[in-house]
């Protein structure tokens, strides 16, 4: 008895989660990206405010992506770890604002130029392609 309970308790977490991602990610609204020019489309949670995805979620739209190449300046050095950078991708899949958000700042510059090169599908709502943002955290290994 308490282990269907149990269960039964974590499908309804599962399906009100469920509920609430897919509330916000059916909105659209007009607003300006935080550190980019124009004013968007963009994906827009219930509130109105940009809807972020994470790094799987962006991965999951990547169809060409290129290996993050080393800086040609950089000798003999130990630098590896994780970027993250702050993505808009429009509605063709094309990365139209990129901002390094976190990490080293020579890796965070190779990561930026990197990604514009990448091409990405398109998000969808009902058939409608929509430009999103999100968080994209990737590894980088410089080590010579």
């Amino acid at each position: 008895m308490v282990i269907l309970l149990s269960k039964l308790i974590i499908l309804a977490v599962i399906i009100l989660c469920s509920m609430q991602i897919g509330q916000a990610q059916n909105q659209k609204c007009i607003t300006s990206v935080p550190n980019c020019s124009n004013k968007t489309e963009i994906l827009c949670d219930s509130q109105g405010n940009p809807y972020w995805l994470n790094s799987n979620q962006i991965m999951l739209l990547v169809l060409k992506k290129t290996k993050i190449k080393t800086p040609g300046t950089l000798g003999k050095n130990s630098l590896h770890g994780l970027v993250t950078v702050k993505i808009l991708i429009d509605e063709n899949g094309k990365a139209i604002c990129l901002r390094g958000f976190k990490g080293h700042p020579i890796a965070k510059a190779a990561v930026v130029s990197t990604l514009s090169k990448w091409k990405f599908k398109s998000y969808k709502i009902n058939g409608q392609s929509i430009s999103v943002v999100g968080l994209l955290t990737l590894p980088y290994d410089f080590r010579r």
